[in-house]
Formats: C-alpha cells, sequence, structure tokens
C-alpha cells in the first residue's frame, strides 16, 4: 500500500528546495556537492591536475552528493553537467545509478553518493569526464587544501554540477533541484593533505 507524505514530511525539506513524486510518496532535496580538493578561502573545487611542487599528486577528484529524501526511495539518479561561462554543457555519459546496495549510503532521511571523476584519460572535467572516468563508491579520501589561479580554469566560469533525480518504490520519479556549482582548474596546487573525511 502507497503511503503518502504527510503534512510534517513537506515541511521538513521545504517545498521550494525539493522535488516530490506525482502520488506525493517521496520528496527529494536539493543536493549539495563537496569534493576532496578545498581551497584556503573554503571552496570546494574540482581540478583535473594536483602538483606537489614538480611532482603529479592526481589526476582524480572525489565527488560526494548530499541530500535529504522523505518517503520510499528506491534509488537515485545523478547526471553530472558541466557549465561554461554560466550555460550548461550537456553531458549525458555519466548517469550513475545508486541504490542501497551500490553506494547509496543514508543515516535516517539524509543521504550521500561518493564517487571519484578521473582525468587521467584525457577526458577533462567538467563535462568530458565519461562513463569510463567515474568510479562508483571508492575508498573515501581526506579534504585537502589546495591553491587555484583564475587562469588555470580551462574557459570563463568552469565548473560543474549535479541533476538528480529520486524514484520511489513505485517507480515514479521527484526531480530535485539543480545542486550547487563546482568551480574547475585546469591545475591545482597542493599545499597541505591533513584535512577531515570527505
Amino acid at each position: 500500500m502507497k503511503k503518502s507524505l504527510g503534512i510534517v514530511g513537506v515541511i521538513s525539506l521545504g517545498l521550494v528546495s525539493c522535488g516530490i513524486t506525482p502520488d506525493f510518496s517521496l520528496l527529494v532535496g536539493m543536493p549539495t556537492l563537496k569534493t576532496e580538493w578545498r581551497t584556503q578561502g573554503g571552496t570546494f573545487v574540482g581540478c583535473d591536475e594536483v602538483w606537489d611542487g614538480n611532482v603529479l599528486y592526481s589526476t582524480k577528484t572525489q565527488v560526494r552528493a548530499s541530500f535529504s529524501a522523505v518517503g520510499e526511495l528506491d534509488r537515485a539518479d545523478l547526471n553530472l553537467q558541466g557549465e561554461d561561462n554560466n550555460s550548461t554543457i550537456e553531458d549525458d555519459d555519466f548517469v550513475a545509478v545508486f541504490r542501497k546496495d551500490n553506494g547509496l549510503e543514508n543515516s535516517g532521511d539524509d543521504y550521500t553518493v561518493l564517487f571519484d571523476a578521473n582525468s587521467a584519460t584525457g577526458n577533462y572535467l567538467p563535462a568530458g569526464v565519461g562513463q569510463q572516468g567515474i568510479i562508483v563508491k571508492p575508498t573515501p579520501r581526506n579534504i585537502k587544501v589546495v591553491s587555484v589561479r583564475e587562469q588555470d580554469r580551462p574557459y570563463l566560469n568552469a565548473g560543474f554540477h549535479a541533476n538528480l533525480v529520486g524514484y520511489s518504490l513505485s517507480g515514479q520519479s521527484a526531480v530535485a533541484p539543480q545542486s550547487n556549482t563546482i568551480p574547475v582548474y585546469r591545475k591545482c596546487t597542493l599545499i597541505s593533505e591533513n584535512g577531515l573525511p570527505l
């Protein structure tokens, strides 16, 4: 028997920042993205390459998407999309499906998914990393502090955001509002690797 959400569930997420299924059985909140790379000013960024002096430290960016869901969430489909000068770069190569037995973690109504975007193949963020460059449910890494330069942006206002669709047990979909945008840099410089877990 389907269970409709009560007024408490609606208020807890806020109608402005959530998507809802037609039968009101599921509310999905706007996802929030964080990465393993953070500037000294506290901004989370995506890095195609991270350098430690003259040594290439990493070509991966680990991303955590957090969101709230009230109701019967069966799965969450996450699509990364790039941005160029505040316009969306269509890229449907990366659409990952997360279930509780495959990377969808929750504590009550709070959910998280974790994945790596690997730029080593030459398919750079924000829009170029295809399915082959994505690792779902990787080993969590700590947040590192990096320095960035605007001249290392691949283009003006380069970045990526996430589109999230939650599905109820009956297969109905709830489209969440678009996530925050993560700025992207071709090159970042490592400052400190002693951080908290992502």
